[in-house]
């Protein structure tokens, strides 16, 4: 079902296990995320995020981090909300924490892609698969997310104009 929608190796083989330990349920449990018997390979990709509800609220938090951006920046934001976690430059931290409203709004899991162009950086290529957890069976309270950087230094020429900040290029709602 991946293959082809999402062609990164990480993320495809992450989608897939999601599938496998769903079963036929609507999504996997949220207590039971079974990081540790998930290929190594994928662990510097991945985190939790907590969907808090309170009232008609929706606020995401991070729970367990272990992406490599955050690693190797040796910040630890487990615990803080995305709100104050995340830069808000060109609306990039809406656009993140949109993806995971729409994960739990939906209960469907989401891949997208978008450019990102940090100030005095290269443009890189973020892939992202953001899979719905549940304790209840019925609402999203985790969301398990795994993202990719690619840098292609000889597509720079052909991003730097069309991205200044980010700009998303896809968006899939994994409907399986």
């Amino acid at each position: 079902m991946a293959a082809g929608i999402i062609d990164e190796p990480r993320l495809c083989g992450l989608y897939d296990s999601w599938r496998r330990k769903r079963g036929a349920r609507a999504f996997p449990s949220s207590l039971d995320p079974d990081l540790y018997n998930l290929p190594f390979r994928v662990w510097p990709t991945i985190g939790l995020i907590d969907v808090v509800r309170e009232r008609d609220a929706m606020e995401f938090r991070y729970g367990r981090i272990v992406m490599h951006p955050f690693v190797a920046m040796a910040c630890d934001s487990t615990g803080e909300f995305l709100d104050n976690a995340l830069l808000d430059r060109d609306s990039y931290r809406d656009y993140v924490i949109g993806i995971y409203r729409q994960t739990a709004d939906l209960r469907s899991p989401i891949y997208t892609v978008n450019i990102v162009t940090l100030e005095g950086q290269a443009p890189m290529l973020t892939k992202r698969v953001c899979l719905p957890l549940s304790s209840d069976g019925t609402d999203v309270d985790k969301a398990l997310v795994a993202r990719v950087f690619v840098y292609e230094p000889e597509w720079f020429t052909y991003i730097r104009p069309l991205a200044d900040g980010f700009a998303e290029t896809e968006r899939v709602v994994l409907h399986s």
